[in-house]
């Protein structure tokens, strides 16, 4: 069996960072736990992001039309539903006033094709018969639009009017804005006529290249005259604002799914591909890279023409859709948290001890530790960054990123190792991988300002990535002091001298994790704020207090320099300064010369509990078979119970592009042979997570065994060897909300 017992320890997986390493060491709750394998392959994680209005992210087409947001569009449905009726009340009116019989009746239909408003305007410009005749090219084409007919469209002159020459562009002015206001899907556009050329205006049905029905058109989306939704015409510039959309919808938002790719290197993939620069496109929060992930992205909508036809370009791993305008751009933490769909394979238990274990999760909670994903799962750990960068000693930090370590693929230690002896910053640029985000930013700034100026190496590090270092060595700090909370003082109940937030309402609207995404521009004066009053009002528990407060309201500070402390001990400010000091830093001197990288501080719960936890034991016979759809492959008609058939009989699916990977390993069997493996259990459950909480926290309270002992590489062997040990110096903020 591919996972049946625990393999030995390589020398590799022995120098990564561990959990013990980064203060994780305690459990929430006594039930027993149970052997199961996590992340054994990348669709045994599934992350979908969930909005602050608590929708679920999820890929649902991709379409390269812009839609407008559903409450516009059910708003101009209603509207136009009013307008119909109101017209076709008011031609009535009109017919039955002027004694019209079957005549009038014909014209209340016509009318009923356009607001009445806009017949007037148009009568007014251009004389009632040729806007009646209008009118019926606006009936003609939504008529042959509904029976789909592409052949109607043949004959360019039957979906037009010419009207006549008219040197008065004021008038032609006012023709164009009343087709555009009252006309759709009908465009206009001013054409030359006659020996003397002299300028008219044109009304027409709009068409693609192909003689086709232009979608985008005739649902007012922006697509080009002379182009198509799939290829716009590169003359036309398809992010001038159109006139069917509100200028408010300053930004086009899109749903990124990925499938074993970081965010960050997915955010790389589309610059590539867009010739964008990163700060365009905005995201809420990064994702696990070995998932399959589904989460917003914003850019505004003046660069939204590079991402048509992004799919095609695209190399692996990655699918963007469901665009849609909006009005402002994500922000870093603008997230309610993240839905999880997870696989846990070749578990131990039986139905009854699987119960329990997860009605205890559900009700008790886990330690809200800062998972290892904070802090990379290389020999590297990102915490020993960060305190080297917050005792401004840079040099180290750069060398931390740079140094060679154990546990990488052979071209990454190789490029470590050239550098280490070469010491040449722009000869390195040209060997090292793209792939290697962090150490090519490091490599960079060298190369710009010259191998002694350690500093300027560090900020040439994205901010985000900047002060992620830095951060993940509060996290250090947090994860350790709440471990000895802990191991004091239990966690049945809040003591005297423990924290609680004054008003848990500000506890979202001023997240640490808000800080990276700050734009340049504000950040003097949000670094001043941030470094002089913090947002969040806390309160130390007196002993009566302790006795009526819960345990999942407790908090734990993060260091920082606005912040209070608990008395309780073992986690008072004193216990904060033993443990800074022996990293060589001072609690009560917590500025750096470098500004940016001075920390106000945070505020965290000890406890955290899923929300809407479902779960379900399933069997499987094909140990590298998929056990649950992703969003990718429901839009391909696999659902879950195909999935599942796949998986107990061996039958072999046929996947496109970057999926047929997954099918490699079990194409090595035959069906015969996978039908006649044993049967292996598997736990499916799901849940959702606020943001900045870590799901693999959560299955380590589940499963009662260090995340790093249940993850690939440790309990199995073959594919996973590589992957577990290919993180940058960076880390990875896997699976953090």
């Amino acid at each position: 069996m591919a996972t049946a017992g625990k393999t030995q320890m390589s020398a590799a997986q022995a120098a990564r960072t561990t959990e013990v390493m980064v203060g994780i060491t305690e459990y929430a709750s006594a039930h027993k736990g149970f052997r199961g394998t996590l992340k054994y392959r990348y669709s045994d994680f599934i992350v979908r992001e969930v909005s602050t209005a608590k929708e679920v992210v999820k890929l649902s087409n991709t379409s390269n039309n812009i839609a407008l947001p559903p409450e516009d569009v059910a708003a101009a449905a209603e509207a136009a539903a009013v307008a119909e009726a109101a017209a076709v009340v008011a031609a009535a009116a009109s017919g039955a006033a002027a004694g019209g019989g079957e005549d009038s009746k014909e014209e209340v239909v016509a009318a009923g094709a356009v607001s009445a408003v806009g017949v007037a305007e148009m009568q007014a410009l251009v004389g009632k018969e040729l806007a009646d005749t209008i009118v019926a090219l606006v009936s003609k084409a939504k008529e042959a639009k509904e029976e789909s007919s592409t052949d109607a469209a043949s004959d360019l002159k039957a979906w037009e009017v010419v009207l006549e020459p008219d040197a008065d562009k004021a008038k032609r002015t006012a023709v164009h804005k009343c087709v555009r206001s009252h006309f759709a899907p009908l465009e206009s556009d001013s054409v030359k006529v006659g020996d003397a050329l002299t300028t008219a205006v044109r009304i027409f049905h709009p068409r693609g290249n192909s003689g086709q029905w232009r979608e985008g058109a005739l649902r007012g989306r922006e697509v080009p005259r002379g182009g198509s939704a799939e290829r716009p015409n590169k003359r036309q510039r398809t992010d001038k604002p159109s006139d069917r959309v509100d200028p408010k919808y300053k930004f086009v938002r899109f749903t990124l799914f990925k499938e074993n790719r970081d965010t960050m290197g997915a955010i790389s993939e589309l610059c590539r591909i867009t010739q964008l620069p990163a700060r365009k496109f905005a995201y809420a929060g990064t994702k696990d890279r070995r998932a399959c992930t589904a989460q917003h992205v914003t850019l505004p909508r003046s660069d939204s023409r590079h991402i048509v036809g992004v799919n095609r370009k695209v190399k692996f791993g990655m699918t963007i859709g469901d665009m849609m305008y909006c009005t402002d751009p994500l922000r870093l933490g603008a997230l309610y948290g993240n839905r999880f769909e997870l696989a846990l394979r070749d578990v131990e238990a039986d139905p009854a001890q699987l119960k329990e274990a997860c009605d205890s999760l559900g009700t008790k909670g886990f330690i809200n530790y800062y998972g290892l994903q904070r802090f990379g799962t290389s020999a590297v750990a990102t915490h020993d960054i960060g305190r080297a960068i917050l005792l401004d000693d840079f040099a180290t930090a750069t060398d931390l990123i740079l140094r060679p370590r154990a546990g990488e693929k052979e071209e990454s230690t190789g490029v470590r190792e050239r550098f280490k002896k070469e010491k040449n910053a722009k000869k390195a640029l040209e060997y090292f991988p793209r792939y290697m985000h962090a150490e090519r930013s490091v490599l960079e700034g060298y190369a710009k300002h010259g191998m002694s100026s350690h500093i300027n190496a560090v900020q040439n590090l994205p901010r985000n990535m900047r002060l992620m270092y830095v951060h993940s060595y509060q996290s250090f700090v947090w994860n350790s002091m709440t471990s000895a909370r802990i191991r004091l003082h239990g966690l049945e109940k809040a003591v005297e001298g423990d924290l609680v937030l004054v008003d848990p309402a500000t506890e979202e609207a001023a997240a640490l994790d808000d800080v990276p995404m700050l734009n340049d521009a504000d950040k003097d004066d949000k670094d001043k704020r941030w470094t002089t009053a913090h947002p969040k009002s806390v309160r130390v528990l007196t002993a009566e207090e302790a006795l009526t407060t819960s345990i999942f309201d407790v908090v734990l500070p993060l260091p920082g320099t606005s912040i209070e402390y608990p008395s309780a001990k073992g986690v008072s400010k004193d216990d904060y300064g033993a443990l800074m000091k022996s990293d060589g830093l001072d609690v009560e001197k917590m500025e750096t010369k470098a500004r940016e990288f001075t920390l106000a501080g945070d505020y965290r719960r000890i406890l955290a509990r899923p929300d809407d936890i479902s779960w379900e034991r399933i069997s499987y016979k094909d140990p590298y078979a998929d056990l649950q759809p992703s969003d990718k492959d429901e839009l391909h008609g696999r659902g879950a119970a195909k999935v599942r058939e796949v998986a107990m009989s061996g039958k072999k699916q046929k996947r496109m592009g970057a999926d047929a990977e997954k099918d490699e390993a079990s194409q090595e069997r035959s069906e015969e042979e996978i039908a006649a493996m044993p049967e292996r259990t598997a736990l499916i459950i799901a849940f959702t997570l606020r943001s900045s909480t870590y799901a693999t926290m959560c299955i380590r309270e589940l499963l009662k065994e260090h995340s790093e002992e249940a993850a690939l590489g440790l309990r199995n062997t073959g594919e996973i060897a590589g992957a577990a040990g290919e993180t940058g110096a960076a880390g990875e903020t896997a699976l953090e909300t």
